[in-house]
């Protein structure tokens, strides 16, 4: 009773304005007045509009023979929802709060954990071992490179020593011919001498330089005594570095690879706690660990807080759950169809997703959409569950909205004008529309046109109107009731608004 007095009022106060902003009738030639115009046109000035709610929707262009409108709900899909846990013991410090936006990297806690720290202290245990690993390796080549720069010396000290063995068996033979000399001069004196020609003074002489033959024939055999004892021991030095020089080679390659393992034993550490604690493995490259006092968690991902599963300052065990985040920009509208149309549908067909009917939304633009059928279907309700995942985010979904898919499971290249079916009034025998005068946006017609199939939302519209004009949505009851610009008796209207008698 209620509703039906504010209908009565508003069609008044509308009739009130339309009357007001009417022309006056004006003076007939016979001294009366001339009755106004009749016009399908009606004056809708800002006031109007504003007190009765009009609203206005565009003529569009769709294939509404084609489509199959589904109910459906929006979701987060399971890859939207970031469960964050504690993975030590420790006194939680929360960060967020419920409900807050959080972006990448954006610290949702820290805890202040005992065992944290012994980690740190493995991760410095290991790198104190590669540094010393490294050190061994360098000192090990520094000393097989200097060996090979002695053993590098070793030829030419054989060649110089032998040479000079060369030259001193030569000169001993020069002193053994000298020396042989002089003992056949020694001996040709003597035998003169037994012969009575003695020369006493020759044979002294002769005796002594023999002698000295000896003496120096006997210091260079000693001398090339000496360096061929010098060059024996030279070519076993030369054999024992060439011996030296493979244990070094060795034991540089074992320092590398010790090295080498001391590394990766640290990189595996790291990953290790990275792994376990959640942490990103740049944390703990480096020095960058040494500038940690506690664990902190970073948000993986954007998103909205949604549950808090500790207080702040709770001393936590491995595992408890502490905060979950949603990606909302990740929603997707699950819809159920019937299991007859499942021949209707398959994977990839163009969709969109309609908002609530009704309400401030009604008028909101749908979401271009990608239709994915879920692999199970319920055989309880002989329902098929639809996947629509939208190209674009909009600011009106939330995970729990309905709304309603609509996919077109058949198209043309052009489709059919359709308005939604809310702008079709039924006056009498007439179905009516009122479109927004193109010529000016303060009045609107009302135009009784042809209709076509509907898909519950939109309908067929087959003439009075074309692509991108506005029809009245909200408000069009209001304007039906006044029945201004329609037409009475047997007359009809000019597409100029102006209204002839008779059926010519």
């Amino acid at each position: 009773m209620m509703a039906s007095r504010l209908t009565v009022c508003a069609i008044l106060a509308l009739w009130a304005v339309l009357s007001a902003c009417s022309p006056a009738p004006q003076a007939a030639k016979g001294g009366g007045t001339e009755p106004a115009k009749v016009t399908n046109r009606i004056d809708i000035p800002p006031e109007v509009v504003s007190n009765l709610g009009i609203t206005f929707a565009k003529v569009e262009r769709r294939h509404v023979g084609k489509t199959l409108r589904l109910p459906g709900v929006f979701e987060c899909p399971p890859e939207a929802t970031r469960a964050y846990a504690s993975p030590l013991a420790g006194r939680l410090h929360l960060a967020v709060k419920q409900y807050q936006v959080v972006q990448v990297d954006q610290v949702l806690f820290t805890l202040d954990a005992p065992d944290f720290v012994g980690l740190l202290h493995d991760i410095n245990d290991a790198d104190a071992a590669t540094t010393q690993a490294r050190a061994s390796h360098a000192i090990a080549r520094a000393e097989h490179e200097a060996a090979v720069r002695g053993a590098a010396s070793w030829p030419a000290q054989l060649r110089a020593l032998e040479s000079a063995t060369a030259a001193s068996e030569e000169h001993s033979q020069s002193l053994q011919a000298a020396a042989d000399l002089w003992a056949a001069r020694v001996k040709q004196l003597e035998d003169l001498e037994k012969a009575g020609g003695g020369r006493g003074a020759e044979l002294a002489e002769a005796r002594s330089r023999q002698a000295d033959g000896n003496a120096a024939l006997s210091d260079e055999r000693e001398k090339r005594a000496g360096y061929n004892r010098e060059l024996a021991q030279l070519r076993a030095g030369q054999d024992s570095a060439q011996s030296q020089l493979g244990v070094l080679a060795a034991k540089v390659e074992q320092a590398r690879l010790a090295a080498d393992n001391a590394e990766i034993h640290a990189d595996m550490l790291r990953h290790e706690v990275a792994t376990t604690l959640g942490l990103d493995a740049a944390e703990l490259q480096g020095d960058a660990w040494r500038k940690l006092d506690r664990f902190t968690q970073r948000a993986a991902r954007a998103g909205v807080v949604t549950t808090m599963g500790a207080s702040d300052g709770a001393w936590l065990q491995p595992g408890e759950a502490v905060v979950r985040t949603v990606d909302t920009s990740l929603l997707r509208l699950r819809a159920r169809a019937l299991q007859s149309d499942v021949g209707l549908l398959r994977d990839g067909l163009s969709a969109a997703i309609a908002p609530p009917a009704g309400g401030p939304l009604a008028l909101a633009a749908t979401i271009a959409a990608t239709t994915m059928l879920a692999p199970e279907s319920d055989p309880a309700s002989r329902t098929l569950d639809v996947l629509l995942i939208p190209q674009a985010a909009a600011a009106w979904a939330r995970p729990g909205i309905t709304a309603e898919a609509e996919i077109v499971y058949e198209s043309s290249e052009t489709g059919e004008l359709a308005i939604p079916v809310g702008c079709v009034m039924q006056d009498g025998l007439e179905k009516i529309v009122f479109r927004r005068d193109p010529a000016d946006p303060n009045k609107v017609i009302r135009l009784t046109t042809r209709l076509g199939v509907n898909d519950g939302r939109w309908i067929v519209i087959y003439r009075g109107v074309a692509e991108g004009d506005e029809v009245v949505l909200a408000g069009a009851y209001e304007l039906k009731l006044t029945g201004a610009g329609k037409a009475t008796g047997k007359g009809h209207f000019h597409a100029d608004g102006t209204y002839h008698e008779g059926d010519d």
